[in-house]
């Protein structure tokens, strides 16, 4: 989708400019929900599967902070989420050594890989609207 426009005066070109980021955000949209789907994926696939309860609470949050903005959020709802992807120290509990989690660094480097994409795919998608992008 090509954005064309021509102003005949300051007026025109704000009411064009005005609408141009509803045409974008509808465009990321989907780009950025595919790289959250993308982390939940990776992270999905990497999970064990003992009890479940891991992979169960994984789940793709929509986050509206405003109008103009699309973010997802990735999220464990397991109580031990945490300790499983950053580890723990050694817990004792009632007395018994429950040992050391070791961290199992999933999800975060598979957040770091779907954002970088994700970064790449907005950008081609600005450039494809015919703006100028740099960096």
């Amino acid at each position: 989708m090509k954005i064309t426009a021509r102003w005949t005066g300051l007026s025109e070109f704000r009411d064009d400019f005005k609408g141009l980021p509803d045409t974008l955000l509808a465009a990321a949209y989907p780009i950025t929900r595919a790289a959250a789907d993308g982390t939940a994926g990776a992270t999905a696939a990497q999970m064990p599967r003992r009890s479940g309860e891991l992979l169960a609470g994984l789940s793709v949050l929509p986050r509206r902070t405003s109008a103009k903005r699309v973010a997802f959020t990735v999220r464990s709802a397991a109580k031990y989420a945490a300790a499983y992807e950053s580890g723990s120290r050694p817990r004792n509990y009632r007395g018994w050594n429950r040992g050391v989690m070791p961290a199992a660094h999933q999800m975060i480097p598979a957040a770091m890989r779907a954002r970088s994409s994700m970064e790449d795919a907005l950008i081609a998608m600005v450039r494809a609207e015919s703006f100028k992008v740099n960096g």
